[in-house]
């Protein structure tokens, strides 16, 4: 009896990592979401991706589906331009932590500061 990986005892851990592969740029003869050089080849790729995730029955991809159908014009607008928020929901993130550490701080001035300092 030889020996075998997980992947190959568990069907739906298979079909699962299989669904990761599809997403990612990994060679096997498909066309990749990410890859993708524009919008419109994106939407296609990323239709079938979505389409391919509702076949398998997964219940670990039902959010992400849902998540990638409401999203679906904006993901594929990420293709065609450069621009992200990601630095300003960085910063976000930042002040909000702040802002629960300082929690009880008397000095707004002070507070402000200490923001300014933190997101330099």
């Amino acid at each position: 009896m030889g020996s075998k990986s997980l992947t190959d005892i568990i069907e739906p851990l298979k079909l699962a990592y299989r669904l990761k592969e599809l997403f990612y740029c990994v060679p096997c003869g498909y066309q990749y979401v990410l890859s993708q050089p524009n919008k419109v080849r994106a939407a296609k790729s990323l239709g079938e991706w979505i389409r391919r995730a509702e076949d398998s029955n997964l219940k670990e991809f039902k959010s992400c589906i849902t998540a990638f159908n409401n999203w679906f014009d904006e993901i594929c607008n990420s293709f065609d331009y450069p621009w992200s928020n990601g630095p300003l929901e960085g910063t976000h993130t930042k002040i909000k932590t702040l802002k629960r550490n300082c929690f009880g701080m008397k000095n707004f001035n002070l507070f402000r500061k200490r923001i300014m300092f933190a997101c330099k």
